[in-house]
């Protein structure tokens, strides 16, 4: 085979080119990937104390972001172990529970925690 003057450096020069495409290309598909994921919703957050209002266990939003009703469970320990006590609280103004808003304990069994 007859080689031409100048032409011995060619094949390198193509075989790095082509390694640094196949590297550029698979950084691009990975940030890609990674993100264009949806975004999750973002999660209320609130401060919530718990207390004692006339012999009755009462819940007082103390800062955060208002709940409305059903973005929230409030879990009751009574005899019988956790259970949903959501619907046993009274109180909701306007359908939220906001800064300031006070939620009463009305279910029949004690909470014993």
């Amino acid at each position: 085979m007859r080689q031409h003057r100048g032409e011995d450096g060619i094949s390198e020069v193509v075989g790095a080119m082509l390694l640094v495409g196949v590297t550029v290309l698979a950084v691009v598909i990975v940030a890609v990937v990674l993100l264009s994921g949806y975004q999750p919703d973002e999660v209320p957050r609130a401060a919530i104390v718990a207390g004692n209002e006339s012999g009755r266990l009462a819940l007082v939003h103390e800062g955060g972001d208002p709940l409305r009703a059903g973005e929230y469970r409030i879990y009751v320990d009574n005899e019988s172990g956790l259970a949903d006590g959501t619907d046993d609280f009274i109180g909701l103004e306007d359908g939220g529970w906001s800064i300031g808003g006070v939620l009463t304990y009305t279910g029949g069994a004690n909470p014993t925690r």
